[in-house]
């Protein structure tokens, strides 16, 4: 009973607004097109210059990735880009 109290008073106590996480999904659906699709952890966000993969391929890339995201919310947000976007690759980087 104490921890399904804890998690909602987590859900309902704590301010995400400001989280990177909830931030990169805005502006996942503010994009005008994304040819490559990079989703993962944060070690995929600091491993690649994306800036230079853009102006070498001529193509438009989002990168999709946050601090400890787990393969179920990669999944999630592959899905949603797919519905949303024509997407030529995807990479996925786990932990």
């Amino acid at each position: 009973m104490f921890v399904s109290e804890l998690y909602f008073f987590d859900y309902i106590l704590v301010d995400d607004t400001e989280a990177y996480s909830r931030l990169m999904v805005h502006e996942l659906y503010n994009q005008d097109k994304i040819d490559i699709l990079f989703v993962g952890a944060s070690h995929c966000n600091r491993s690649i210059n994306y800036k230079i993969i853009e102006e070498k391929t001529g193509k438009k890339i989002f990168v999709a990735c946050s601090v400890g995201q787990r393969p179920d919310g990669s999944l999630a947000l592959i899905k949603e880009a797919i519905n949303l976007y024509d997407i030529e690759e995807i990479y996925l980087r786990k932990r």
